[in-house]
């Protein structure tokens, strides 16, 4: 294990999870003795006595052996204790399963062998961290072996789940044949972070900020959904689902739900939040990293899935973001430009991963809300950019359609 210089801070996290950990075993074991005992009375108390058949008792009980297996997935990087806080949101589950990216960090190891809403969890150490994608593929392939008709829910450590968000999921699984399925996601202030998943290849247009729902709260059918909080149907798919990993991170998401929505898959989104996310709390911690990934990663899923036309305003808008970044974060402008650069050089080869080091723990408040209003302010721009663009574009139409009448 190599010889981490953490924080005293980091320290006190540690050992808090440790002393978390020791404490959910002795609970768990107090229960497992007063359940094993309170059924032993039982037993004894009413041997005498015999419960009248229940046929709607019979009948969920039926439904529930028939149901899918439900697994988590989630990929660690450095992010143990917030692990430990997902895990304790989480509902009725067969197993969860953890891909450690940090091999260095073996703090997350002291989740393995735990239960949570019924599952076990499996820690699985990566060889090296290559990214998001990559993780989720191993954590996959385990699952598939497994379980090949599981549903398997991707999920980031940051988050938490809401209430009844189980249940709420197998129900849009009941409705209707979806292969992939998004739930809307909040951010810690109880605003829409992510959710039904928009792509426009003319203008190369990519967001997920809307909601999308019915009168009957119906799952809705959309482009693509969020790897933050996404699931699975590996009995849809019929095939062990994989990441491209030249992706390292953002956008692997996209690129996987529209490569399934190209072969008619249907991909849709939970009719209501059901996921809690704390933004930027893991992606914070590497500024030049994230951008250059981002920017990569976006000008990556351009070139392979909308139109030329699209892609060269990317190019120009990209290059230009950089520079207007100099002015208040010269580590995101630094990283837009190298981003940029290396997808000129070799589009086909990701750049270089993050490298796996103390510093991967939490950065300071101040980092992280300065990251976070980077990215809305490029959320504002880019959404000013697309406008313009699809102004422009019907304006083109339009004034084509008009020619073509008087033409006529």
């Amino acid at each position: 294990m190599a010889n981490l210089n953490l924080s005293d801070e980091q320290r006190q996290r540690d050992n808090s999870l440790k002393a978390d950990l020791k404490a959910d075993l002795k609970a768990s074991l107090n229960t497992g003795l007063n359940t094993g005992l309170n059924t032993g009375l039982n037993t004894g108390l009413n041997t005498d006595s015999q419960a009248p058949p229940n046929p709607e008792s019979d009948r969920l009980a039926g439904q529930l052996q028939t149901l899918q297996p439900l697994y988590f997935l989630s990929v660690n990087y450095y992010s143990a204790a917030l692990l430990s806080d997902l895990m304790h949101t989480l509902e009725a589950n067969q197993g969860i399963v953890i891909v450690n990216n940090s091999p260095a960090d073996q703090v997350v190891h002291g989740l393995a062998g735990r239960t949570y809403g019924g599952g076990q969890v499996t820690v699985i150490d990566a060889p090296q961290n290559d990214g998001f994608g990559a993780g989720c593929n191993i954590g996959l392939q385990w699952i598939y072996a497994r379980s090949p008709q599981a549903l398997v829910w991707l999920i980031n450590p940051d988050t938490q789940l809401l209430p009844a968000a189980i249940s709420t999921v197998r129900s849009c699984f009941i409705q209707r044949e979806i292969a992939i399925l998004g739930t809307p996601v909040l951010d810690a202030t109880g605003k829409l972070w992510s959710g039904a998943g928009r792509f426009n290849r003319w203008t190369g247009s990519i967001s997920a900020r809307h909601l999308a729902t019915d009168a009957l709260g119906r799952p809705q059918l959309v482009r693509w959904v969020s790897g933050c909080s996404m699931v699975l149907n590996l009995a849809a798919l019929k095939h062990c689902p994989q990441f491209d990993e030249v992706y390292f991170l953002y956008y692997e998401d996209s690129d996987l739900c529209e490569r399934y929505y190209q072969q008619g898959y249907r991909i849709a989104i939970a009719p209501e939040p059901l996921v809690v996310h704390a933004v930027s709390s893991i992606t914070a911690r590497h500024t030049h990293a994230k951008y250059m990934h981002a920017t990569f990663s976006k000008l990556t899923f351009l070139r392979r899935h909308a139109t030329p036309l699209a892609l060269a305003l990317n190019l120009i808008y990209l290059l230009a973001q950089s520079l207007l970044l100099r002015l208040n974060n010269k580590k995101a402008a630094k990283g837009r430009w190298d981003g940029f650069k290396h997808f000129l050089k070799s589009p086909r080869t990701r750049p270089a991963a993050v490298p796996d080091s103390a510093t991967g723990y939490p950065i300071s408040m101040t980092d992280q809300m300065n990251d976070q209003m980077n990215d809305q302010m490029n959320d504002q721009m880019n959404d000013q950019m697309n406008d313009q663009i699809n102004s422009q574009i019907n304006s083109q139409v339009h004034n084509s359609s008009a020619v073509d009448r008087d033409d006529r």
